[in-house]
């Protein structure tokens, strides 16, 4: 929590002496939805460790860059070929197979 308020007191003080304009973009308020999820993330992490060990629940955590990165896709509109999709899909793939390997091994 201190980390997290430094670093927003921190942004809010530069953003007033660099550029007020970027308190007005849209862009700027879908980034503190994702550092707000980020810091559930976070916590829910510290909770599972807590419960499941450093071990598994880093192995577990890792896979929310699925959500990451279907997020960036779809929420920020993010355009991908057909062949770039296939290689995401791809890689979440082995994401995934590697977490389920790695935690039952």
């Amino acid at each position: 929590m201190p980390e997290m308020m430094g670093i927003l007191i921190g942004a809010v003080i530069y953003g007033l002496f660099t550029d007020r304009q970027s308190f007005k973009q849209r862009e700027q308020y879908l980034n503190i939805t994702a550092g707000l999820l980020w810091g559930i993330a976070a916590l829910s992490y510290i909770y599972s460790a807590q419960a499941n060990g450093n071990t598994s629940a880093f192995i577990w955590t890792q896979l929310s860059v699925i959500i990451a990165t279907f997020g960036g896709i779809l929420i920020l509109h993010e355009k991908k070929s057909h062949r770039e999709m296939l290689y995401t899909i791809a890689g979440i793939v082995l994401i995934v197979v590697g977490s389920v390997a790695t935690s039952f091994a």
